[in-house]
């Protein structure tokens, strides 16, 4: 697995749509609203005051960039030659997400309407001022990034753990000038993020899409199996529901392991290096397998292996003491080491 980083002017052109109808977005980049969304036409302003209407909030970005990142090298193309691309798109959405299909008339009818908005922001002169103000922050903070990335080991840390077959062959990241603090996930294992994100939250957006789709049904049922009788597990399962507000145990165990495991590898990769606060957080949670796991793993991290191995190796012992003990004990331990 490789994780690679971009930027997109065309995902910032749509970003830009936002500040038009969105005033918490006005506030947070004036400049770009006073020059470029505050001067296009009555027009363009209600064909998005339109949108925002059908679809409900006054984000339109997060939408028309999760379509047009089906297209292959969305990134590369002009946004208005891949609206206008009908054939094009819908031969996209049937290779790579043929759910869309269903939906192929109103996205269509929705990229007409966004047409002479991409062609009126192109007049104004948002490309020019995109590459020379905004671009160099983008270049900057991809190359920081990537910095971090290999010298933490973490890509391959991730896939020693999660192993190969379970995770996609590459990653991709976009930072974003304008995304107004958000991450969006794309299609085909892609994501929008804000030039705004530390290294930690980059990683941990990635992460948190990554653990649950990559840990097997087989590892899940496993855990699952073990756990969901086990009366400390169902108590604490019971008290978590107004906090974490999960009612299927299920799922609960699924984000145990999912949290324990994500902040196992964001510590071995050096991206935080105190973790009384988040076992803080998973203590009012009621994720008390997330603390166990998590000690055990920590216990034997300079030898890193497949996330099923670990799991047999944590059963064979955890069969011959109380999860309650483990508890107690993780916590002892995570206080006597200043974690």
């Amino acid at each position: 697995m490789e994780i690679f980083f971009h930027h997109s002017y065309n995902l910032d052109v749509l970003n830009l749509m936002n500040l038009t109808i969105d005033e918490r977005l006005q506030n947070c980049y004036p400049q770009e609203y006073l020059e470029f969304s505050q001067a296009l036409s009555q027009e363009s302003r209600s064909a998005l005051q339109e949108i925002a209407q059908a679809l409900g909030n006054t984000s339109i970005s997060p939408l028309v960039a999760f379509v047009i990142s089906v297209i292959p090298q969305f990134e590369k193309t002009a946004l208005q030659d891949l609206l206008l691309d009908e054939e094009g798109f819908l031969a996209a959405i049937e290779t790579h997400e043929p759910r869309l299909m269903t939906q192929k008339e109103l996205l269509l009818l929705l990229f007409k309407m966004l047409v002479p908005v991409v062609q009126e922001i192109e007049m104004l002169g948002f490309r020019e001022y995109w590459v020379s103000e905004l671009l160099p922050e983008l270049d900057e903070r991809i190359d920081q990034m990537e910095t971090a990335l290999a010298r933490s080991g973490f890509e391959q840390q991730v896939t020693t753990l999660l192993e190969a077959d379970h995770l996609p062959e590459e990653i991709h990241v976009y930072f974003c000038a304008l995304n107004g603090g958000n991450g969006i996930r794309l299609t085909r294992q892609s994501t929008m993020v804000d030039v705004s994100f530390s290294d930690l939250h980059v990683i941990n957006f990635i992460l948190s899409d990554l653990l649950k789709k990559a840990i097997s049904k087989q590892t899940l049922q496993t855990v699952n199996k073990l756990l969901s009788t086990d009366a400390f597990i169902l108590t604490e399962f019971e008290k978590s529901k107004p906090v974490v507000q999960i009612d299927d145990i299920w799922a609960f165990l699924k984000d145990n392991l999912s949290e324990g495991l994500r902040v196992f590898l964001i510590y071995r990769a050096g991206f935080i290096t105190d973790l009384s606060e988040i076992i803080r957080s998973f203590i009012k949670a009621g994720y008390v397998f997330s603390i166990i796991l998590l000690d055990f793993l920590l216990k034997d991290e300079q030898s890193l292996k497949p996330i099923n191995e670990i799991l047999d190796r944590w059963m064979s012992q955890a069969a011959q003491f109380p999860l309650r003990a483990a508890y107690d004990e993780a916590l002892q331990h995570f206080e006597k080491s200043g974690r």
